[in-house]
């Protein structure tokens, strides 16, 4: 979930620096409820993940309320971690065992 929260955050900078709208501050608050069932694995069918999660984006700026509605709507649409969360992504999985003596 912090990745969703940093990668709106930048998201909504970046196209508030490039559109020329002042904002002073964002912050995005998150929140979701997990099942530790699919956690832990001891649950048959229930997900690992959250099956819901809310955001709440505070931006502080003097700008009128259209245009922060402008960033929201283009961070909805161009956001990549919440791009990535709501449509399904192939994800490849590897790993390298490095033991203690070899760092």
């Amino acid at each position: 979930m912090a990745a969703l929260g940093a990668s709106m955050e930048v998201t909504i900078r970046c196209y508030a620096d490039f559109l020329g709208i002042n904002v002073k501050s964002i912050g995005v608050e998150l929140s979701a409820q997990m099942n530790s069932q699919g956690f832990f694995g001891t649950g048959e069918g229930v997900r690992s993940g959250f099956p819901a999660i809310s955001a709440t984006v505070k931006i502080v700026s003097d700008e009128q309320s259209e245009a922060i509605s402008q960033l929201l709507t283009i961070a909805e649409r161009c956001c990549p971690v919440l791009d990535n969360i709501r449509h399904p992504t192939e994800v490849a999985l590897s790993f390298d065992l490095v033991k203690p003596s070899e760092v």
